[in-house]
């Protein structure tokens, strides 16, 4: 089976995410065909000709689905994590702090409390004496 050509394949990355890119220079050159001429009709030059374009086509797709698939990934893990931020994290540090918030109420009330005893303390003390 004679050679078509070869492919380069590469990554960038688009907003974090790594997205392969495939380089068809060789493949969209024109090949020279390998049959006789004289036992075939021009039917099969055309076949040739739309046979490369469509694995030029089909290398294109491969790299646009190998992206939407990376892509659709990252979006997913993203998703996750904003439904974990939302759901889990936010509503615990929430109550996290409404727990603290009123602890320092409860220790303000009972400092409050423990003041005034020391007052009326030191009155009677005063009156006493």
């Amino acid at each position: 089976m004679p050679r078509i050509g070869e492919i380069a394949v590469s990554e960038s990355a688009i907003m974090g995410v790594e997205i392969p890119n495939i380089d068809t220079g060789s493949i969209e050159k024109p090949q020279l065909p390998n049959y006789n001429f004289t036992k075939t009709n021009s039917k099969l030059d055309d076949a040739l000709v739309n046979v490369n374009k469509a694995l030029v086509a089909i290398v294109k797709l491969a790299e646009i689905e190998g992206s939407v698939q990376r892509l659709a990934i990252e979006i997913e893990r993203t998703r996750r994590r904003a439904n974990m931020l939302e759901y889990v994290v936010i509503p615990n540090l929430e109550a996290t702090i409404k727990w603290i918030e009123f602890q320092l109420e409860e220790r303000e009330r009972e400092d409050f409390l423990r003041r005034k005893r020391i007052k009326a303390l030191l009155e009677r003390r005063r009156e006493e004496s």
